[in-house]
């Protein structure tokens, strides 16, 4: 916002005075109060307990909420999963990466992840996140999933960007580092939502809905610009208003 592009003028009262001066600098303060404030974070679900995502839940994390849901729209299915990476026991039926001692978010059963921010109104644009595919049993092809990523703006527009999920290496799974084109890292979302298709050893990847479809999520790299909100306005209005009457009396 440029605020330079503001002229203040305040009826009756000399523009070289203390009180005129006074008074723009108090407009101009109250107005980048209106500003979207931007602050970079990371979602690395740390902090967070083990907990079972099902259709319908969410956990919130540093300004965003993230919630679980069934691809065929079944209540109180489980779609996902905070996984402590170094808890061996809730992956033993799993193939679920391996390397990371932290916690991360599991979305299990061809659930979908959905991404908004707590505040109504504010938007965001991811720069990066980690991911890789959690398999249900069985060997698993080079290609192990496909990555769809749909994000949301405007006037329910979307746009959204696929990414390879391999399968596992000599270490077996591993997450890998994904980045948005320069289309969807130029965008601020009002919500975005993941999920993965699986594929087959031809390297087609169109399996969803039969519970194959899974992949592991952490350090989500985001921006979040937070609109202000109601109150901030009626007090600006407010101010402006004791401004306006202190000029008339001064007048």
């Amino acid at each position: 916002m440029n605020h330079s592009a503001y002229r203040f003028t305040l009826p009756d009262i000399d523009a070289g005075s203390p009180l005129y001066k006074s008074l723009a600098v108090a407009v101009f303060c109250s107005l980048t109060t209106l500003a979207p404030v931007v602050h970079a974070d990371v979602i690395d679900f740390e902090g967070l307990g083990n907990d079972l995502i099902f259709s319908g839940s969410s956990i919130e994390q540093r300004g965003l909420r993230l919630s679980g849901s069934d691809f065929n729209g079944a209540s109180g299915a489980l779609v996902g999963a905070v996984i402590d990476g170094s808890d061996s026991g809730f992956c033993s039926a799993l193939s679920c990466p391996a390397g990371n001692a932290g916690n991360y978010y599991g979305s299990l059963n061809d659930g979908i992840l959905g991404i908004h921010g707590l505040q109504g109104g504010s938007t965001f644009k991811v720069q990066n996140f980690d991911a890789s595919f959690i398999g249900s049993g069985g060997s698993l092809p080079v290609l192990a999933g496909r990555l769809v990523v749909q994000g949301f703006y405007g006037n329910g527009l979307s746009l959204s960007q696929t990414f390879d999920l391999a399968g596992p290496g000599k270490n077996g799974l591993s997450f890998k580092q994904y980045s948005f084109n320069s289309a969807m890292s130029a965008l601020s979302f009002s919500g975005m939502q993941m999920f993965t298709l699986s594929c087959d050893s031809s390297g087609a990847c169109n399996g969803l809905g039969n519970n194959q479809g899974q992949f592991a999520l952490d350090n989500l790299n985001f921006s979040i610009s937070a609109v202000p909100e109601a109150s901030t306005y009626t007090m600006l209005l407010l101010g402006l208003a004791g401004i306006a009457a202190v000029a008339r009396r001064r007048a």
